[in-house]
């Protein structure tokens, strides 16, 4: 995933919780999560977690539109998952 660095001291987040942010923000799940970036589905929470009250924010929504809005996320950056189908 093409995530740009941290803009400027301002960013709270690190590489790599703007990595996973960035995956969020395209649809990724947390088990999705954690196979791209190699962590268990847990660790993609937590990490999930922890990016949501750095930012001050309760969901993904939140924390995807504040890291656009601050400029540390670009749109171009965020690569929309595939849906799945339903099981039969």
């Amino acid at each position: 995933m093409n995530v740009p660095a941290r803009s400027g001291a301002g960013c709270p987040l690190s590489r790599r919780e703007l990595e996973v942010l960035g995956g969020a923000a395209g649809g990724l799940t947390a088990r999705a999560l954690g196979d791209r970036f190699g962590m268990a589905r847990q660790t993609a929470k937590n990490v999930l977690c922890d990016i949501f009250r750095k930012l001050g924010v309760s969901d993904r929504t939140g924390a995807v539109v504040v890291a656009l809005q601050r400029g540390w996320l670009s749109l171009d950056a965020i690569t929309v998952a595939p849906r799945e189908s339903p099981p039969e």
